[in-house]
């Protein structure tokens, strides 16, 4: 949404932060993004191209240097429960 508010290229947020760094999750057993954005709010999100996906659990590599998005830009976000929300 980002993009559509500012009229910024979309840049895809790194899945392996959320699966390495979001502790309230089961990393590679699911998750819920709400959570992520609960943990990026906290620690902020880096790219998918600075912190590429790898197909595992790993420890948490969150670089403030190669943040894109920082943790004040994320305060707020709401979980859309129907496809009727998300067509809104």
């Amino acid at each position: 949404m980002q993009a559509i508010k500012t009229g910024e290229p979309v840049v895809r947020l790194s899945e392996q932060e959320g699966v390495d760094c979001d502790k309230e999750s089961e990393g590679c057993n699911g998750g819920w993004m709400s959570n992520y954005w609960k943990m990026s709010s906290k620690i902020g999100s880096q790219a998918n191209e600075t912190y590429k996906y790898e197909d595992k659990d790993g420890s948490c590599r969150n670089q403030t240097n190669k943040k894109i998005v920082s943790k004040a830009k994320y305060s707020t976000y709401k979980r859309l429960e129907s496809v009727n929300e998300m067509r809104q």
